[in-house]
């Protein structure tokens, strides 16, 4: 188990696909927001307490995540392959 707080009061964005969601958890006053791609997860809290303006956070994160699969950029960055991939092409 990855030690997450189980989320409640998750909704998905309407007009975005289902993976795209809204979600609060107990350990915190902020909505937070992810989105399932490339296997994987991508968290973020909105650090908004009102649900249409994480709504709309949601949104441009998702917005971003697009952007950034268009143009190769990995967007799970947060991983040690990750790092040692950009380490190693930093490096030639």
């Amino acid at each position: 188990m990855s030690g997450r707080t189980n989320p409640y009061d998750i909704e998905s964005v309407k007009g975005y696909p289902d993976a795209l969601q809204i979600y609060r958890i107990a350990a915190s006053k902020f909505w937070q927001v992810r989105f399932f791609t490339g296997r994987k997860y991508l968290r973020k809290s909105t650090k908004c307490e009102n649900k249409s303006d994480a709504t709309a956070f949601a949104k441009r994160f998702f917005e971003d995540i697009k952007l950034a699969e268009r143009l190769d950029i990995d967007i799970h960055r947060d991983t040690f392959a990750a790092c040692a991939n950009h380490m190693m092409k930093r490096q030639c």
